[in-house]
């Protein structure tokens, strides 16, 4: 098959050009292989979404706690025992005598008439006695008996006595503390009476 065309002649598929005569010049008649273009299938593209940003959070910042005020502990009120108040100490009064006399010494037995009361009677003397500061009283005793107390007389006279009787006597000396002193030494006498005379013995 011939074909003459100024254009681009289509054999077989091949492209030929207008000085393609292969009766002039068959060198001028080569093919040129116009290569068949290649499809390329271009993957459409999956339209990527934007990326939205993402809304930053807000930042609330955390509160600071409020520290809790330490409470300070009351002491408890403790009521104190009541305490008995203190037996005072007793002082000595300033002075107490507590010394006893010297009791009287040289006790005499005196048998005499008295004619006023028309009887016998027994005066009994003694020597003072001494205390640190001074005598008030005397007290007589007869067979262990008190019979008298005098003030400040140093004798006494006994009228209550009878005759063939043994009698003792002994005197202790007091002062204004109320010390007693130790007796004096027994004195003892026997009334011996002759019809209605009487004596000693």
């Amino acid at each position: 098959v011939k074909v003459y065309s100024s254009g681009v002649s289509l054999l077989g598929g091949m492209l030929l050009s207008d000085a393609c005569d292969p009766n002039l010049d068959a060198t001028a008649c080569t093919v040129s292989a116009t290569p068949t273009p290649t499809v390329v299938l271009t993957p459409t593209k999956t339209p990527v979404p934007a990326n939205t940003p993402s809304p930053m959070p807000s930042f609330t910042p955390t509160p600071t706690p409020t520290p809790t005020p330490t409470r300070t502990p009351t002491p408890a009120i403790t009521t104190p025992t009541p305490k008995p108040p203190a037996s005072p100490t007793p002082v000595p009064v300033p002075g107490a005598d507590t010394t006893k006399p010297v009791g009287p010494s040289t006790v005499t037995p005196t048998l005499a008439f008295d004619w006023i009361r028309g009887r016998y009677q027994l005066t009994v003397s003694w020597k003072p006695a001494s205390d640190n500061r001074a005598v008030t009283s005397y007290e007589l005793l007869r067979n262990g008996a008190k019979i008298a107390t005098t003030a400040t007389s140093t004798s006494y006279a006994d009228y209550d006595l009878k005759a063939q009787t043994s009698y003792m006597y002994q005197v202790y000396a007091i002062d204004a503390a109320g010390n007693r002193s130790v007796g004096s030494s027994p004195q003892y006498v026997n009334i011996a009476c002759y019809w209605v005379f009487c004596g000693l013995q």
